[in-house]
């Protein structure tokens, strides 16, 4: 009963210590969070017509309601601008639908804007939003940085996306449209330590997961 007990105490003793370090890290990401939005708002004068607007500049993805391309990039800039400095891991997961274009042909291009924003719903309900960030980067291409997790849970979340959307059925109109997905994982600092190279090597991997037949999850090993 006593080694019972001691064995009790010290398993408490390490929950207390896990909810220490992942309440420490939220606490860095959302501070991480704070400066860079501190940062557009100094860029930008309102950042609400930047949120609206259509250009090289748009944070918000006007059709799915994710995060832009060219906003992703800056973030993801920001973030390695404090990499080494905050000792930060990050990995970025490669979302791509397969056969879009064969798959969506019966739609007219509102019910594919319809589909592509309920698309983004699924992705961020997948993953830790805020802390994990969700953005279009191509017409049927997403983006996901997620911080702060271990590399093989990063891969564990990008099979359970996989698995999930080929299981989901989307309704457009009466349409059910099911799909698949090819996803790719690199890490920082694991695959790379420079952003252009993680970025390149994630979409090399996920051409390679097209060819070998699409609705896979890809990594280096």
């Amino acid at each position: 009963m006593a080694d019972e007990i001691e064995n009790l105490k010290r398993e408490n003793e390490h929950l207390k210590e896990r909810i220490k370090w992942y309440e420490s890290q939220i606490e860095q990401m959302e501070t991480l969070i704070n400066q860079y939005n501190e940062l557009v708002r100094r860029e930008f004068d309102n950042l609400e017509n930047v949120v609206n607007k259509m250009g090289t500049h748009e944070i918000i993805d006007p059709v799915t309601r994710v995060y832009s391309r060219d906003h992703m990039l800056a973030y993801l800039n920001f973030i390695y601008s404090k990499a080494f400095e905050m000792n930060l891991k990050c990995a970025l997961i490669f979302f791509d639908i397969d056969d879009f274009e064969q798959r969506t042909k019966m739609l007219e291009k509102q019910e594919i804007d319809i589909l592509m924003r309920e698309i983004g719903k699924f992705l961020k309900n997948a993953v830790r939003v805020p802390l994990d960030m969700v953005a279009r980067i191509g017409f049927d291409e997403f983006l996901i940085l997620v911080t702060e997790t271990p590399r093989e849970n990063v891969i564990s979340i990008a099979k359970r996306i996989n698995k999930s959307f080929a299981a989901q059925k989307f309704e457009i109109d009466g349409k059910m449209i099911g799909m698949t997905c090819t996803i790719s994982v690199v890490t920082f600092p694991e695959d790379s330590q420079e952003i252009a190279k993680l970025l390149d090597l994630g979409e090399k991997l996920l051409e390679i997961g097209k060819q070998k037949g699409k609705n896979m999850v890809i990594f280096s090993e």
